[in-house]
């Protein structure tokens, strides 16, 4: 259930999907303390991994701002007129509140009951406060030229530099979003930062609407953990069941071997007391597990 819930376009089905595999595998930890419990350990070691194909709901995650603000995916370098512009503002401003947000304030806090009904005044008062970092992002970067740049309308301007800046911006978070859930997260976190930076320019604005890339990468660590807790704790029983009830010293003594944490890339923490062990698995997302293991006494 979990994996076909998981395998709709949106990434909500795919958190729901994480959802209903989280409640099964809480379940799990209690059905393998009875004593009359096969081992699972193979049945998790076959379950696809991962068990919610994200692929889907990232791909169509890339487009949502593309879906949301369609008007514009009409900026191009073709010069308009003015009254063209004033059009596209009217436009570009009702689908913003379709969407259910107004344009960005300043750099203070925004007080949504005081927000304008109409955003158009916010918009042009962006557009005539980042004229000049929005023509110098433009010819940087080889969009426009500098001796032509100066010839386009201010609204054109700083929607061109909006629109490259959001999809350079969402280019390169989803690039570290692809791989390894234990790599990549120093380059999202930089990138997410800035996003949210008010002091930069206006136009940079729209990538505040970008998937909270490192939130989703530690809930598809926190799935991989899940199973990989399941597999290691069953591993740890069939050793148990081949020496007399005890519990390894490390767990690399097991006869299988497990996957390492998806959260680090490194071998699962594994200590082992007298009569008793813990796995832990390093923080991701704020959210550090320890398990304790130790076996029943025998029963007389």
């Amino acid at each position: 259930m979990a994996r076909h819930i998981g395998q709709d376009d949106f990434l909500v089905s795919a958190l729901v999907g994480i959802a209903i595999q989280r409640i099964v595998t809480d379940d799990l930890y209690y059905l393998l303390q009875h004593p009359e419990c096969p081992n699972l350990f193979w049945a998790a070691s076959r379950l696809p991994k991962p068990l919610i194909d994200w692929e889907r709901c990232v791909s169509a995650e890339y487009h949502w701002v593309d879906l949301q603000f369609a008007k514009l995916q009409q900026v191009d370098t073709q010069p308009h007129s003015p009254a063209y512009w004033q059009e596209f503002i009217a436009e570009f401003a009702d689908e913003m509140k379709a969407n259910g947000v107004f344009y960005w304030s300043g750099n203070e806090a925004v007080d949504e009951s005081k927000l304008p009904t109409d955003p158009r005044g916010e918009i042009q008062k962006h557009i005539s406060s980042s004229q000049a970092a929005a023509k110098e992002f433009l010819v940087q970067r080889s969009i426009v030229s500098q001796d032509k740049i100066d010839a386009y309308p201010d609204a054109q301007v700083f929607f061109l530099a909006m629109k490259y800046h959001f999809e350079q911006t969402r280019d390169e978070l989803f690039k570290w979003m692809s791989v390894a859930p234990h790599e990549g997260s120093q380059q999202i976190e930089a990138i997410e930062k800035k996003n949210f930076d008010r002091t930069q320019p206006a136009f940079t604005r729209l990538s505040e609407f970008l998937t909270a890339g490192q939130a989703v990468r530690s809930i598809q660590a926190r799935s991989l953990h899940h199973i990989l807790l399941i597999q290691a704790v069953e591993g740890i029983r069939l050793y148990g069941a081949a020496h007399d009830g005890k519990l390894p010293e490390s767990l690399t003594d097991l006869p299988y071997p497990l996957p390492p944490d998806p959260a680090s890339g490194q071998p699962l923490l594994y200590s082992k007391k007298v009569d008793s062990a813990t796995i832990t698995i390093v923080p991701a997302g704020n959210l550090r597990v320890v398990l304790n293991i130790r076996f029943a006494e025998p029963q007389k």
